[in-house]
């Protein structure tokens, strides 16, 4: 078994408000008090109290796997956990169908890979856990409507143990982490270390956040990133032969989840490897920061443009030599085609193609770079990146990031022409992916 597979900040949502006649109050959501017991190494309590009664309340993210089904249950029985089996999410209401104010959840760690997802749990060999809070928000039902919660928070660890998260005092989308660990402060953020993670892994991954955090503070301004607190988890390095990586960033925290014996072997294989995936997962909280929606409408310009970005920050910090920056390229050329034989970019999430979001995304980028410095096509992605990031806030935050994305080229004086040709090939599907990839840079740079 292998699988290499990254999954850099997904955005996190929440269900928006609908119209709202029955509340006096119709902007506002509903408050309460949310709490979570870590009683046992993979035994949880969560509960839930709500300043006025409901009806119901839905766990609106949805889950690939059985997690809600088999790992999820009601703690008292007046109360019935119903899970739509299609997507994953779960409602929980009362048998008698009558209104309540408080429930509690059994909850069980959880920690198979999700699809296009956070982990909503990542074990450490030393008995810590990482979760996802995301999978405990959701939306309540009041009267024949749906609303928003906003909910205080309280994470209580075992007796013994430490808690550290981003926000502790409120249940907002973060990764959490319980155990025995005490955080190492760095002068860019707080790290908690698996004592199993491989050396070269954590030690590259570590020395390359600082060294990338550098080069984008220089690039984008001196708060571009700021404090990050990164958590690396390898508490199921023996379930297999092969490995499993995963990277999350969610604002201010990145999460890597490193499973199978054969991340080591990895590490040493490709040691570049783990330095990339460090700077793909900053670069991701560096978007959070300045694009809010960046990728909604279309995934390839949140993660392919985090790979270019994260080519060209490893080639200015040095971590690149200029043989392994000019192979990363061509290799992303080689895959870009390869995926392109199963969907085109736009349709590649939804065909469960995404890898090609990554890999021509970032072709994208970097023909486009080549038409903003024909020199330097990285340093012209850099460039074309600066200018998005200059845009009033209003433009930034648009859902629409691959129509900013192409209108900021334009800007640049990139020929139209051209930016069509780069905007066609999104929505293509070739007989001859190779051809088809050969002709692109073609017709671009010349």
């Amino acid at each position: 078994m292998r699988m290499t597979i990254l999954v850099a900040a997904l955005w996190a949502f929440l269900v928006p408000s609908v119209g709202q006649q029955a509340r006096a109050a119709a902007d506002q959501p509903v408050s309460g008090q949310f709490t979570l017991t870590r009683q046992s190494d993979d035994q949880w309590r969560a509960h839930y109290c709500f300043d006025e009664k409901i009806l119901a309340f839905k766990f609106d993210r949805p889950m690939t796997g059985d997690m809600r089904q088999n790992y999820w249950s009601a703690a008292v029985r007046d109360f019935v956990l119903a899970v739509n089996g299609a997507d994953g999410t779960a409602e929980i209401s009362r048998v008698d169908g009558a209104a309540f104010s408080c429930f509690e959840l059994k909850v069980k760690t959880y920690t198979q890979m999700p699809e296009k997802n956070y982990y909503a749990f990542s074990t450490f060999s030393d008995g810590g856990v990482s979760l996802f809070t995301g999978y405990f928000m959701g939306v309540v039902q009041t009267t024949t409507d749906w609303y928003d919660t906003q909910l205080s928070a309280s994470y209580v660890p075992r007796s013994g143990g430490h808690m550290y998260t981003r926000i502790s005092e409120n249940l907002v989308h973060q990764h959490v982490y319980f155990g025995p660990q005490v955080a190492t402060e760095l002068a860019d953020g707080l790290v908690i270390v698996d004592p199993a993670m491989p050396a070269l892994a954590s030690d590259g991954i570590l020395k390359t956040l600082s060294a990338v955090n550098s080069q984008l503070s220089r690039v984008f301004g001196a708060d571009a990133v700021g404090r990050v607190s990164v958590y690396m988890a390898a508490g199921e390095l023996d379930a297999f032969d092969g490995y499993s990586q995963k990277g999350g960033a969610l604002q201010d925290q990145i999460l890597f989840t490193l499973k199978g014996r054969g991340g080591a072997q990895l590490a040493e294989r490709q040691p570049t490897y783990y330095p990339k995936l460090a700077g793909h997962e900053l670069i991701h909280i560096l978007q959070q920061r300045v694009w809010p929606m960046l990728g909604n409408d279309r995934p390839w310009v949140h993660e392919g443009s985090a790979d270019a970005l994260a080519f060209e920050v490893m080639r200015l910090g040095g971590i690149y030599t200029p043989e392994k920056y000019a192979s990363v390229w061509q290799q992303v050329a080689g895959r870009c085609a390869a995926d392109l034989a199963k969907s085109s970019v736009h349709d590649g999430p939804v065909r469960g193609n995404f890898k090609i979001v990554y890999t021509c995304g970032a072709l994208i980028n970097q023909l486009s770079g080549g038409l903003v410095d024909p020199t330097d096509p990285g340093r012209g992605v850099m460039k074309l990146w600066q200018q998005m990031a200059a845009w009033p806030d209003a433009d930034r935050a648009t859902d629409k990031s691959e129509q900013l994305f192409f209108k900021t080229l334009e800007h640049m004086g990139a020929p139209k022409a051209k930016v069509e040709k780069l905007r066609a090939f999104l929505t293509l599907k070739p007989e001859d992916p190779k051809a088809a990839v050969a002709a692109l840079r073609q017709a671009v740079l010349g």
